[in-house]
């Protein structure tokens, strides 16, 4: 023992391993991984994870790999599958797409990292075998037990029941951590078990023990979420060490843990829990005497300014945005959380009676928090830059957390002030068409002056848009990635909603200084947009914004579609015409009316249909590029063939979304660049 003693405490057996884990990580990384099945119809497996949600059924089967079922329940149609059966389904077998806009969520490379390689659109599903696993039977009866989406949440680290606007006011108000299962849950939990334990004379070796095969079951339950193991392998660790006196330092039992991570799952090296997770723990295990106070609040305000301050580069690298009050924020649900919500949730698991007193307590937080979420006082937008300046950023705060000198703090806080400063100084010219989906949306930006045309809001990825999500999964990320931090006009061509479908929650969430819509009747979206900062973009109605110059051509017809704002834009000496879903009666009009000359880029109407973009629009203005804004797979078949043939007689280069992702002109480079 003491020989074991000795080699524990050596340092250097730490840093040897953390090394080696390193090696193995970068090795791994670089191993190709690739499906074993090609150009399948039918999969045959077991089980892994049902959800139900209205009519739609997500299945994830396993058989050497996964995949990922979606089945759309008919009308009083029910299928009894449990977790471990056996099943086979045929279908339509998709890659997950990869992210059609830069720096936003990539689901292909997520589904990846979980070896899930097809997304399968089932037609035919057939139960095989039914479960005779008791793991499985185990699992389903903890599913069906714990309905409440925050018992799932905090008890089984499921977080899909709750609203996804709730879980974004979580994530903006800096305390979506609270609601994964992490070292403060898994103390807790321990804690519970220590105390419960103890008080019917269980020794200190023997509560480990049935703790650890407790947590052990209660892992493989959950899965291997990286804060959890992180969690319970701290438990492992610092409890041997103390039960054995190994007087191994905290900051030696940090290393090796992080190192058996990496061991375990090399990707966890890319999950945002992860690296938020293993960087606060570094800190607070530095600083801990710094942080030690006898004064709970006091204790909690330290943690909560460190925890804080370590975050900042990996959530302006992956959100684009901090919210300073989250410090405060902290003091206020960390106490709710770990000392009311989470003690209640392990008390109403066992007393289901008591489900209403929760409901009550839930409907505080959720408010509170969407309350919260509101104030735009202190929170701050940073643009995406060069990844070394976050590694940087990392040094700088680790030094300061080891060597304690401000001078590395004040360097660090000097850099980010830059950085947040940098649109400021934006010397930037470039039309983006950005992929949403069956729908238009054109940002014309003009060293830090923002002219959107149209926000999508009806398909996106073959799916209608629900909660928004075609702003917040592609327009706000966007956005916030190229340091916009508001709009000078926001033109709605018409009332449409795969034109302007996205306008209401832009507005909510973010700064609109006007918005123009069409001279038409006024529609059930337009009619709830803000009337003080609406518009009406008559003909000859014009815009002088940076190097941006554009005019209003088209004029009120009684169609909405013919209707459609046609802008003849002059940016950087490049012409381009804007006809969101002009038709072919528009465009007459147009060419009768205005010798408009050559074009250099023409925004296909109406998404290529065969209903816009006539021949002899393109015999006169002869576009040098055509771009055209459709959605994957598309049940419109926009664009159109004879759109297409059309284009290809005149030898004009287009470009569409569905294919090349969102597409950038850059007019400082004088260069295309594409997404796909």
């Amino acid at each position: 023992m003491l020989r074991l003693r000795k080699v524990l405490l050596c340092n250097y057996l730490y840093y040897s391993i953390l090394i080696v884990s390193i090696i193995f990580l970068v090795f791994r990384l670089n191993i190709p991984k690739q499906t074993n099945y090609k150009n399948i119809k039918t999969f045959t497996g077991i089980v892994e994870d049902i959800i139900v949600k209205d009519n739609k059924m997500n299945i994830t089967i396993n058989n050497k790999e996964k995949v990922i079922g979606i089945y759309y329940l008919k009308k009083d149609e029910h299928f009894k599958i449990q977790l471990g059966d056996k099943i086979k389904i045929s279908g339509t077998f998709n890659r997950p797409r990869e992210n059609s806009t830069n720096y936003l969520f990539n689901y292909r490379e997520y589904l990846k990292r979980k070896n899930v390689y097809y997304v399968v659109e089932i037609d035919e599903l057939k139960v095989i075998k039914f479960n005779r696993n008791f793991y499985y039977y185990l699992k389903q009866k903890c599913f069906n037990y714990l309905t409440h989406p925050y018992l799932r949440t905090f008890l089984l680290g499921d977080k899909r029941f709750i609203s996804d606007e709730v879980k974004r006011s979580y994530q903006e108000n800096g305390i979506s951590h609270l609601f994964a299962i992490s070292g403060m849950h898994i103390t807790l939990l321990v804690n519970f078990i220590s105390k419960l334990l103890g008080k019917i004379g269980i020794k200190e070796k023997s509560i480990f023990t049935f703790t650890m095969i407790f947590l052990l079951i209660y892992l493989s339950l959950i899965g291997l979420a990286p804060s959890i193991v992180r969690g319970i392998m701290f438990y492992f660790f610092f409890s041997l060490n103390k039960i054995y006196y190994f007087y191994i330092k905290p900051v030696n039992l940090f290393l090796l843990i992080m190192s058996i991570s990496l061991f375990i799952n090399p990707y966890y090296i890319f999950d945002v829990g992860y690296l938020y997770s293993y960087s606060i723990s570094f800190t607070l295990i530095f600083l801990a005497n710094s942080i030690s106070d006898n004064n709970y609040f006091k204790s909690l305000f330290k943690v909560s300014i460190y925890a804080f301050l370590v975050s900042i580069p990996i959530t302006i690298y992956y959100f684009y945005q901090i919210n300073v009050f989250g410090i405060i924020y902290n003091l206020l649900f960390v106490p709710m959380i770990s000392l009311v919500v989470f003690p209640l949730s392990l008390i109403i698991s066992f007393i289901k009676p008591l489900e209403p007193i929760y409901d009550i307590l839930i409907g505080i937080l959720e408010n509170l928090s969407l309350l919260l979420r509101q104030i735009s006082i202190g929170k701050f937008i940073f643009k995406r830059i060069n990844g070394w300046i976050y590694i940087i950023y990392f040094i700088l705060i680790f030094l300061y957390v080891i060597f304690k000198r401000k001078k590395f703090l004040i360097v660090f806080f000097c850099l980010l002030v830059i950085h947040y400063c940098l649109p400021y100084f934006d010397q930037e010219q470039y039309i983006k068409m950005i992929d949403v989906g069956q729908g238009d949306s054109i940002l014309l930006h003009s060293k830090n002056k923002n002219i959107l045309v149209d926000t999508g809001g009806f398909e996106m990825f073959g799916q209608e848009s629900k909660d928004g999500s075609i702003f917040y999964n592609t327009l706000d990320p966007l956005f916030k990635s190229q340091g916009i931090r508001k709009l000078n006009y926001l033109i709605l061509t018409h009332g449409d909603k795969d034109h302007l479908g996205e306008a209401i929650t832009l507005i909510k969430n973010m700064k609109v200084d006007k918005i123009i819509i069409n001279d038409n009747k006024m529609n059930y979206y337009e009619k709830k947009l803000p009337r003080d900062r609406v518009k009406k973009g008559i003909e000859g109605f014009s815009i002088n914004l940076g190097n941006i110059k554009m005019v209003q051509l088209n004029e009120n017809l009684d169609d909405e579609n013919d209707s459609s704002q046609i802008y003849y834009v002059v940016f950087n000496k490049i012409k381009l015409l804007l006809t969101g879903d002009a038709s072919k009666k528009s465009e007459e009009v147009l060419l009768n009316k205005y010798n408009l000359g050559n074009i250099d880029i023409l925004k296909a109407g109406h998404h290529g249909s065969k209903t816009s973009t006539s021949e002899e629009l393109i015999k006169e203005i002869e576009p040098k590029l055509v771009l055209i804004s459709c959605g994957l797979d598309n049940k419109f078949k926009h664009p159109s063939t004879e759109t297409i043939v059309l284009l290809n007689k005149y030898n004009i280069p287009y470009l569409r979304t569905d294919q090349d992702g969102s597409i950038m002109i850059d007019l400082n480079k004088n260069e295309i660049i594409t997404d796909d």
